[in-house]
């Protein structure tokens, strides 16, 4: 009975031996890497420059207390994979001058906001050179309406009314300098400068192409999926950056 009784204690003991390692594999394989510790909570870098805030799977970064990124993460062993799903406008702001700095910024409003500003840009730019070209041909008709006006005030001047009327009839076809000035240049004018604005319009789409492209190019650089180094204590150690909670 004796002998049985130790066989007993012995199973169970070897059964609480085999529980508790299989608790600590657990612990170390998934989430927070020290079971002591738990990295949900703030963590500053020793000269207060960089900031983490790591909340339940979820984190954000903060430089110079400027948002800088947020995203999600999962912890495997001694590694995190952090996955950024915003920016903040605040670290782009000197590059990028029309973010607020106090916003995030996921890809699809970040690409907005680039675009509607670009593009707003863009329509000034052409506007204002639409405008200029619209202006100067106004402008040249004006000169040319003063002096076809100032030759037939000379021909009224020399021949009389009459005559006046004649020689401008026999030229042109009739004695409205408004409509000999439209029909002589101004419709010349408007071909060319419909032109110009559909060369503008061109100019500009492809312009907005260039923009999207780019921007295109810059969201896989800022918003990625990095792996770092991880180790958790009294301090944090994620890729080369050692952090304390406070």
């Amino acid at each position: 009975m004796k002998k049985k009784l130790l066989i007993t204690l012995g199973m169970l003991v070897i059964a609480l031996v085999f529980g508790m390692t299989v608790v600590g594999c657990d612990n170390t394989t998934g989430g927070d890497n020290n079971p002591s510790y738990s990295l949900d909570g703030t963590w500053y870098s020793p000269d207060n420059v960089y900031r983490y805030e790591f909340n339940n799977g979820n984190f954000e970064y903060y430089y110079n207390g400027s948002p800088y990124k947020k995203g999600t993460y999962t912890t495997q062993d001694n590694y995190m994979t952090m996955t950024t799903t915003h920016i903040g406008g605040g670290i782009y702001s000197s590059s990028y001058t029309w973010l607020d700095g106090s916003t995030w910024y996921s890809g699809n409003e970040f690409k907005q906001a680039y675009m509607d500003y670009y593009r707003n840009t863009l329509n000034e730019t052409y506007q204002s050179q639409l405008e200029s070209v619209r202006s100067q041909y106004q402008s040249n008709l004006a000169t040319i309406r003063s002096s076809l006006q100032q030759t037939y005030d000379t021909y009224v001047s020399s021949y009389g009314v009459a005559q006046a009327n004649s020689i401008f009839m026999s030229s042109y076809g009739t004695t409205n300098i408004d409509q000999i000035v439209y029909q002589q240049y101004g419709q010349q004018y408007e071909q060319a400068l419909y032109q110009f604005e559909t060369q503008l319009q061109n100019s500009f789409e492809n312009s907005l192409n260039s923009v999207e492209n780019s921007i295109n190019n810059s969201l896989n650089s800022f918003y990625t999926t990095d792996t770092l180094v991880y180790q958790l204590s009294d301090m944090l150690i994620l890729g080369n950056m050692a952090l304390t909670k406070r």
